[in-house]
Formats: structure tokens, C-alpha cells, sequence
């Protein structure tokens, strides 16, 4: 019996984007599921691996966000992947205080998006429950 595919799940309007969508689906090390919202992805989010997540889905409230995503049943102890636009210090200090495990800014390369995302997905660096 083969292991069990880890499965990326993206959440926001710009993990939509072509950019993100082709190195995401097309690496063959993962599967993914796209929503362009954290209502949308809530009924599969706590099978996610992984979960990637535009810190700017909500501009007035993007802290506001990442408590929600934390609080779904099941989903606490599933990293998280900031994807933001602001590159001040502050803002990615803040994602990370929040409990996001890294922090990226947009725009990425697809190369460094992936090689995250198999770090984040990586034996031994997931959060333990």
C-alpha cells in the first residue's frame, strides 16, 4: 500500500493566479485544493497538510484571518504558509507572531514557493498536535 499523498490547501484570490496554481499542481509531490476563501476551504481543511494562506484576503483584518483558520477543528496543528505583498519587517513579524510558520512576499518565484512547501511538508517539521 502506497503512502498517503500530502495535500497542500490554498486559500485567497491570488492563489487562483496562474503563478501559483501551475508549480502548485504540477510537481507531482503533492496534491492541492484551492478556495479563494477560508468559508470555502473550511469543509476540507482539516485535510490539508499544508495550508497557504494570502495574508492580504482580508486588508482590514488579515490578523483577524489567521485566528479563524487556527480555530477550525482540526486544523491547529497544520502548518501554515503566510503569502503576503508587505515586505515590512513588521508585517512579517506579526504573521509570524500570530502562528504562521513562514512567511513569504509576493511576487515569488514559483522555484522558491515550491522548495517552501516541501520544506514546510518536510518529516519533522510539522507542528505535533
Amino acid at each position: 500500500m502506497g503512502a498517503i499523498p500530502k495535500e497542500v490547501i490554498v486559500i485567497g484570490k491570488n492563489a487562483l493566479a496562474p503563478e501559483f496554481r501551475a508549480p502548485l499542481e504540477n510537481n507531482g509531490k503533492w496534491k492541492v485544493r484551492m478556495a479563494p476563501g477560508v468559508v470555502e476551504a473550511s469543509e476540507f481543511m482539516d485535510q490539508g497538510s499544508l495550508i497557504v494562506l494570502d495574508f492580504e484576503l482580508d486588508p482590514v483584518a488579515p490578523a483577524g484571518l489567521l485566528e479563524h483558520v487556527q480555530r477550525i477543528k482540526g486544523v491547529c496543528d497544520i502548518p501554515v504558509l503566510l503569502v503576503g505583498s508587505r515586505s515590512e519587517e513588521a508585517s512579517m513579524r506579526r504573521g509570524l507572531a500570530l502562528g504562521a510558520d513562514a512567511y513569504l512576499i509576493r511576487p515569488l518565484a514559483p522555484v522558491i514557493l515550491q522548495a517552501r512547501i516541501g520544506e514546510l511538508l518536510r518529516p519533522g517539521t510539522a507542528r505535533e498536535p
